[in-house]
């Protein structure tokens, strides 16, 4: 019986070796899966917000070159040219009086 006993004995502290070495095996890989899996999530973040932030810069591009545009189209018209100057005449005879 004794011979028995020690058998278990042996049998018992293999068996929780190996559960623990199981259990740190997982441990490690659960560790390693989690920070690739953020990482990953990071850099998917990372990449939306470039692309976002490059079409908000050409959609503010746009806006900006139109702005630009009307302005120069408006400065640009003979009506307000012809104001301007017509303007710039009568103040320098009210000036020089």
């Amino acid at each position: 019986m004794k011979h028995y006993k020690n058998y278990s004995s042996i049998s018992k502290k293999m068996i929780v070796t190996i559960s623990i070495s199981i259990t740190i095996v997982l441990a490690i890989i659960t560790i390693s899966l989690s920070q690739y899996l953020a990482n990953q999530r990071h850099l998917s973040v990372e990449n939306e917000l470039t692309q976002q932030m490059e079409v908000n810069a050409n959609k503010i591009k746009l806006f900006i070159h139109e702005k630009i545009r009307v302005l120069d189209t408006v400065f640009r018209s003979p009506a307000l040219l012809n104001w301007i100057t017509s303007h710039k005449k009568i103040d320098s005879k009210s000036q020089s009086k």
